[in-house]
């Protein structure tokens, strides 16, 4: 019997992966490939049985589209999207880096109290922060939803950058220092370039987190004009409910972003997944 080469075992292993990956993708993607789907019927077709479309058509999104200010509503989640997630990167890398080449008092009770606050359900402290924001009459405010987002995320964000300083080679922190390089420059100028693809991680989560979150920013943002994109679909729930298309429609326009988003820095974000998983 002939033997296998290492490349045709290579192959053989590639082509069994992807069969078996390949169904579970498709059974993944049915309720998106929905979603946009029915964004795309007729009012004729709505409920129509099927996972196709027979006669696409863009009425759906121009009605949304006429009915709403989605540019206003998608500026507001934008400022408040990107500056959440631009404060949790620079927050998060910065408490990870004290946490890992910093050796202080209490350090590893400060990250085992982070750990903890990981498991804090958001409905647990929407009633608290609700009142803390009225006093500090940050209701309506774009602040309202970054200081809590922020704070919200910090947590995870940090784990994730520690285990990949934790993995980071001692031998360039010492060097660094030797040639009079401050914890600022070491932290600024070698660590933070040489983990980009774990920045990348934290920055698709929260990304995704902000974008989404909808309890926080149904509360804090109750005027028209400072919603963000993903209050948008609540005015689909009530009179329109008998016509789904309207609905989808918004709903597909609000997951467009997270997909460009993810696509734009996928590379980083694998290799960002695996970054500290090896030592040595």
């Amino acid at each position: 019997m002939r033997t296998l080469t290492i490349r045709q075992r290579e192959t053989l292993g590639q082509l069994a992966r992807h069969a078996i990956l390949l169904p579970i993708t498709l059974i993944w993607m049915i309720p998106i490939w929905m979603m946009f789907a029915v964004s795309l019927r007729p009012v004729s077709e709505m409920f129509s049985s099927g996972i196709g479309v027979v006669n696409p058509t863009l009425d759906n999104y121009a009605v949304v589209w006429r009915d709403n200010d989605l540019l206003i509503h998608f500026k507001n989640s934008l400022i408040i999207t990107g500056s959440s997630v631009l404060l949790i990167m620079i927050l998060a890398s910065a408490c990870a880096y004290a946490l890992s080449f910093i050796r202080f008092r209490g350090s590893s009770t400060l990250f085992l109290f982070m750990l903890m606050t990981m498991t804090l359900p958001v409905p647990a402290v929407v009633v608290p922060l609700i009142q803390v924001l009225k006093r500090l009459n940050l209701l309506n405010n774009y602040l309202g939803l970054i200081g809590p987002y922020v704070a919200l995320g910090i947590p995870f964000a940090t784990v994730i950058m520690k285990n990949a300083f934790d993995g980071f080679p001692r031998e360039i922190e010492e060097a660094a220092r030797i040639d009079g390089c401050s914890n600022w420059g070491i932290f600024l100028r070698i660590v933070l370039p040489l983990n980009k693809p774990s920045l990348a991680v934290i920055a698709i989560w929260s990304f995704m987190q902000t974008w989404n979150e909808f309890i926080l920013a149904m509360l804090t943002m109750t005027e028209v004009v400072m919603k963000p994109l993903i209050l948008v679909p609540i005015i689909y729930n009530g009179m329109y409910l008998s016509f789904p298309g309207h609905l989808f429609a918004i709903l597909s326009i609000c997951t467009v972003p997270i997909i460009v988003f993810y696509l734009s820095m996928q590379k980083h974000f694998v290799s960002g997944l695996t970054a500290g998983a090896v030592k040595g």
